[in-house]
């Protein structure tokens, strides 16, 4: 609403910069739900990817992708650009959810599994904790400009494709 369309939130109500806000939220949402439409699709494909590429390059590209759009949503300020863009969040939202849980049932011994899900839950929460305590700081220190948030966001999904390839995985699931 602020960045794209010009409006602003805090504006009285039925100005011209409230009416562009609340279109830009409108079309937000569009976005957000083009996404879970992106993640849903991703579900659907994602172990038959996964078999056929692996586990570690499926990742890599579904953070690589969503990393750079990301990024690119501070530079497009098009309108149709931005929900495309934003869109492309969908192949790393599924990515973090899925590959987990598709990940234990192969390499954990079945005897295992729950101690081996929590643990896979405090490495979730964790990282979680840091990006809501320094993502509030970084908020400030941009003067609660948001987009600091997505670009950040974009350089870290980069970064954890990046790092991945440190990852390695077993050639053959445990007995």
């Amino acid at each position: 609403g602020v960045n794209v369309y010009g409006g602003a939130p805090t504006a009285p109500g039925g100005s011209p910069e409230y009416d562009l806000d609340n279109e830009g939220v409108k079309i937000g949402s569009l976005a957000c739900g083009l996404m879970a439409l992106v993640n849903f699709t991703c579900g659907q494909l994602i172990t038959p990817v996964t078999d056929f590429v692996g586990f570690k390059w499926t990742y890599v590209v579904a953070q690589s992708v969503s990393g750079v759009a990301f990024i690119l949503t501070f530079f497009i300020q098009d309108k149709i650009g931005s929900v495309v863009l934003i869109m492309f969040g969908g192949f790393m939202w599924n990515t973090n959810m899925c590959i987990p849980y598709i990940l234990l049932p192969t390499y954990v011994p079945e005897n295992r599994i729950g101690l081996a899900t929590g643990i896979m839950y405090i490495a979730a929460i964790v990282p979680q904790l840091y990006v809501d305590a320094g993502f509030g700081v970084l908020i400030m220190l941009f003067k609660n400009d948001l987009t600091c948030t997505i670009i950040a966001g974009g350089i870290l999904c980069i970064a954890s494709a990046v790092m991945s390839f440190a990852l390695r995985y077993p050639t053959k699931a445990p007995q």
